[in-house]
């Protein structure tokens, strides 16, 4: 019951961001509709997981803060993420003319960027069992990195949007991993499969 409303109420807003605009209007009273069946989803998942034996997502998890704000951490650098990462391949196949292939491997910077500061990152956390830092910094980086990828024009040469892409990627190589291990690392042995999911 759980999973059925979990599923339910993330494709509610799926399907109203993919079909307003298009099918129904912004406020049309189906989309308005899908956007009020989320939320009560929501409420109800809550409602389901909190009386469930075995919970898919325990609710007692969200009485932890680094949980809770890892979480909502996480949510929003996996925006910026996304946003990005679709970003630049339609912009290197529409605008550069580059081909799928080649926009792909436009991508490599972005990959040299996260492998590149996650390796650094979790290193040092090891060494020095210091984590913090790392999520901040990386969350100033990725917003860094989207104000110049603002900039782009269809002028701009690809040096330039590698170096964008590179800064992005070091951005989310500090943040991602970083605030999965804070989030493992916050909770009892037994919830660390859901913990590690959630934050993921």
């Amino acid at each position: 019951l759980g999973s059925a409303a979990i599923v339910a109420g993330v494709t509610s807003p799926l399907l109203y961001l993919n079909w307003a605009g298009t099918s129904y209007g912004w406020t049309s009273w189906q989309g308005l509709s899908l956007l009020f069946g989320a939320i009560v989803l929501t409420v109800g998942f809550v409602q389901i997981e909190n009386r469930a034996k075995e919970p898919i997502l325990p609710m007692r998890l969200f009485r932890n803060q680094i949980f809770r704000t890892g979480n909502g951490f996480g949510f929003f650098a996996g925006f910026a993420m996304f946003g990005g990462i679709i970003y630049l391949p339609v912009y290197l196949q529409a605008v550069q003319g580059m081909s799928a292939t080649r926009s792909g491997l436009g991508m490599l910077p972005a990959v040299a960027g996260i492998m590149s500061t996650a390796i650094i990152s979790g290193r040092i956390m090891t060494r020095t069992g210091k984590y913090k830092i790392y999520p901040i910094v990386g969350a100033v980086v990725i917003i860094a990195s989207l104000l110049l990828l603002h900039t782009l024009t269809n002028t701009t040469p690809y040096w330039h949007v590698a170096i964008y892409a590179f800064v992005f990627g070091a951005g989310l190589g500090m943040t991602m991993q970083t605030v999965v291990t804070a989030v493992q690392n916050s909770v009892d042995f037994r919830d660390m499969g859901v913990a590690t999911a959630s934050a993921t």
